[in-house]
């Protein structure tokens, strides 16, 4: 059994992943986490030794795939191998416009690069939307993440685990919202309580190298941080292309005994960056990175976008909306 989250970004689909690996756990199953890659691998040639790929890699068999326990480990992807006996897709339906501008939200992306994105993700919510039923559980945004403990039972018979009633509520007050917001809040202050360190009193211009450090802007409540990090903060890999001149999408600093990894936000102004870090949740480490948690349900999504923007965004979701029944 391979489970895997199906769900587009923004819907919820990290927390379900979360909590099937807790559902594992507790009936004392370490899943192995495997990624679309080694799949592939698997697929495709006979099985060697891959060497490092973001984690660590596993030599499996294809026939293993049915009787072990795997988590895969990617999001918000599709490939036709999902339609093969050993996937088990969760999948969350959801309107998908209230996404955009959560995204935009998380990524500082503009409006016109927001929609285009949601044209993307309609194609793909077809293709999962025509995964078979037995392999596919489809959860309800509203029924089954905002009112999480519906989303748990579900997800506990899906994986064939039961859970008792008590279990149900212990899971579903370590993911809530709420738990989940609290404990990002204290890794999220701790963080730039030590950036502050390295904070300087100069306008932002761009992104640059020095002799002995690398000048980055940092989003932080809303607003954006100078910092001039020293090169000793940074790991060996990241280190040597920032020294190449090279700003990648995913920089890992090393701060006060714990790691963190800078992500480059998508505003076309400036390279500006967010920070993403492991909070610990029961035996789990759960990645998040700011903005990751919602604070707000969108529910009146309509009022944040201007009247011309808003008929832009119907017109592109209209054949969604009609197809899946969501009111315009």
């Amino acid at each position: 059994m391979v489970v895997w989250r199906g769900s587009l970004s923004r819907c919820g689909g990290t927390v379900c992943q979360h909590i099937v690996e807790w559902i594992f756990l507790r009936h004392r199953i370490t899943p192995v986490k495997i990624g679309l890659k080694d799949i592939v691998r698997i697929l495709t040639k006979p099985v060697r030794d891959y060497g490092h790929y973001g984690i660590d890699l596993i030599d499996v068999e294809l026939r293993e795939l049915d009787s072990g326990c795997y988590l895969g480990v990617e999001d918000g992807c599709y490939t036709d191998i999902f339609h093969l006996p050993y996937f088990f897709i969760h999948f969350v339906r959801r309107d998908l416009r209230p996404t955009i501008l959560s995204h935009m939200r998380l990524t500082s992306i503009p409006f016109d690069a927001a929609l285009e994105g949601l044209r993307t993700k309609m194609a793909l919510y077809d293709k999962f939307e025509a995964l078979p039923d037995e392999r596919c559980l489809r959860l309800d945004y509203d029924r089954d993440i905002l009112d999480l403990e519906s989303g748990i039972r579900k997800l506990s018979g899906f994986v064939g685990l039961p859970i008792t009633n008590n279990e149900v509520s212990e899971a579903s007050e370590l993911f809530s919202r709420n738990s989940l917001k609290h404990r990002f809040g204290k890794e999220h202050k701790r963080v730039f309580r030590i950036l502050s360190a390295f904070e300087v009193a100069q306008d932002y211009t761009e992104p640059g190298i020095r002799h002995d450090h690398v000048i980055l802007s940092i989003d932080h409540g809303g607003l954006c941080s100078t910092y001039h990090l020293p090169y000793e903060v940074f790991s060996d890999e990241s280190l040597g292309r920032v020294q190449q001149g090279e700003l990648p999408f995913r920089l890992t600093v090393n701060l006060e005994g714990s790691s963190y990894n800078l992500i480059t936000n998508q505003d076309p102004q400036r390279k500006t960056f967010r920070v993403s870090f492991g909070v610990k949740i029961g035996s789990q480490t759960i990645g998040f990175q700011q903005h990751h948690i919602s604070s707000e349900d969108h529910s009146d999504w309509r009022e944040l976008l201007t009247n011309e923007q808003l008929v832009r965004l119907n017109s592109v979701a209209m054949p969604f909306l009609d197809k899946y029944g969501y009111p315009v």
